[in-house]
């Protein structure tokens, strides 16, 4: 009977063994799918700062547009109003745009 219980503990860890050398076969793959998700990863992190730059470029264009726009309108209601103003500098009748 002693022999029947030592037999079956041996063979328990047998398959133990075996469980064991199944788990450690996967490894390989592991770690490669481990170095697959890292490229991807620092191929992800290139394109967001990409992505950041071109963002960033977009919304520095917008400011030098509106910029530009707002510099065309103080020009023309300066160009307007200049009759008005020199009008007024000299002390003369007010005129208005309408008048020039």
């Amino acid at each position: 009977m002693e022999q029947t219980q030592i037999e079956e503990k041996l063979e328990a860890f047998e398959q133990e063994v075996i469980g064991m050398k199944k788990e450690l076969s996967k490894i390989p793959a592991i770690e490669e799918n481990l170095r697959s998700l890292t490229k991807s990863l620092r191929l992800l992190r290139i394109q967001a700062e990409k992505n950041q730059q071109l963002l960033l470029q977009c919304v520095e264009t917008m400011v030098k547009e509106k910029l530009i726009v707002s510099e065309q309108t103080v020009s023309e209601r300066i160009t307007t109003n200049l009759p008005v103003m020199k009008s007024i500098v000299e002390g003369g009748k007010k005129t208005t745009v309408l008048d020039v």
